[in-house]
């Protein structure tokens, strides 16, 4: 009886033991459960945070970046805006319609442009002119051209060419109004036109006023330093020279009661220090004017020596065998105003010659 009931108590104790131990893994793993649980709220919790956090980073980003390219759009400055390639097209007297391409371009906020007559027609994959001019539009108030906040202004109208008066200019400024539009610019009182104010349309089919610019290769091994725009030293009406990445040249003297001289072309490095240009002159349409350089440079400044120039609108002073430059901003280009040629006299050279 003794051993039976011990029996019967181990048995119980065993299975008490059993019983506990089980329940305790059980309550182990419900404990375990219970932890992974929370772990993957609390892992989804802080994603749910960092994506939060990191959409409205992006959106920040986002709304930073709209933000500062309105900015940049709205600091452009007047005479960028004007600057570009545009067409007007007219009735003509024979029933065909006139084409008139424009392009407007600048040099150190100065604005230049080259017009002309076409017989091409507005939807022309290239619209070339057969009679040609150049214009320099001067402002009333230099500052007039770098307002940010404006989209026209007035101008007084210099036009000359090659074509007619033997490139000295035909009369004294028109008067006109340029204003930026949506679908190009509206010019009121534009000379040679009707209608006014016309609208002039963006077109990127016209002829270029300097046809011979991204002719050359780009040349790697070209000094670098030579880049930029570099100012003659010691002059009262200085040339200035303008190098850019795409080998592109631009020549530029500009005196007050005279005509613009505007180059504008291509260069290429036959030899070091030795520079082959293809230009066109303002004026002259796309007559190619060939000229070589050679030059050396020191600290900021630059001697060139200009050879084999022909030009039938040629500046006198560009005939000197060398000059001295230095690097400038494009700040230092004065720009031209109404003001500044207030004493302007048309002379007509065929007068002069006894031609009329």
């Amino acid at each position: 009886m003794k051993k039976k009931t011990a029996a019967i108590l181990i048995t119980f104790t065993t299975l008490s033991l059993l019983c506990g131990c089980a329940g305790s893994e059980k309550k182990a793993s419900t404990a375990k459960s219970q932890i992974k649980e929370n772990t993957i709220e609390e892992s989804a919790a802080e994603s749910s945070v960092e994506a939060s956090a990191e959409e409205s980073s992006t959106t920040k980003s986002a709304e930073e970046s709209t933000v500062e390219t309105i900015a940049e759009e709205d600091s452009t400055p007047l005479y960028e805006k004007i600057c570009g390639r545009y067409c007007y097209e007219y009735p003509g007297d024979d029933e065909m319609n006139t084409t008139y391409p424009l392009e407007i371009f600048h040099f150190g906020g100065n604005l230049y442009a080259f017009g002309g007559d076409s017989m091409d027609s507005f939807d022309s994959d290239h619209i070339a002119s057969y009679s040609f001019w150049a214009m320099e539009f001067l402002p009333e108030k230099s500052e007039d051209l770098f307002a940010a906040d404006a989209d026209e202004c007035d101008f007084g109208v210099l036009t000359f060419s090659i074509m007619s008066n033997v490139g000295k200019y035909w009369n004294k400024p028109d008067e006109i109004m340029v204003k930026v539009v949506e679908e190009g610019l509206e010019i009121s009182g534009m000379p040679y036109v009707e209608e006014s104010p016309a609208l002039f349309r963006r077109n990127d089919h016209i002829e270029c006023a300097f046809c011979y610019k991204n002719r050359s290769p780009v040349d790697e091994k070209m000094d670098q330093n030579l880049l930029g725009i570099w100012q003659q030293v010691d002059a009262e009406i200085p040339f200035y020279i303008a190098f850019s990445e795409n080998n592109n040249i631009e020549i530029y003297r500009k005196a007050p009661l005279s005509e613009v001289y505007y180059l504008g072309g291509s260069f290429h490095e036959t030899e070091t220090c030795h520079l082959e240009c293809t230009l066109s002159t303002l004026g002259s349409g796309g007559m190619p004017t060939d000229l070589t350089i050679d030059y050396s440079l020191d600290a900021g400044t630059a001697t060139m020596r200009f050879s084999e120039l022909y030009d039938t609108l040629a500046d006198p002073y560009m005939l000197l065998d060398e000059l001295t430059f230095q690097k400038v901003d494009a700040d230092a280009i004065p720009v031209i105003t109404l003001d500044d040629v207030k004493d302007l006299e048309i002379i007509n050279i065929y007068e002069e010659m006894n031609l009329e």
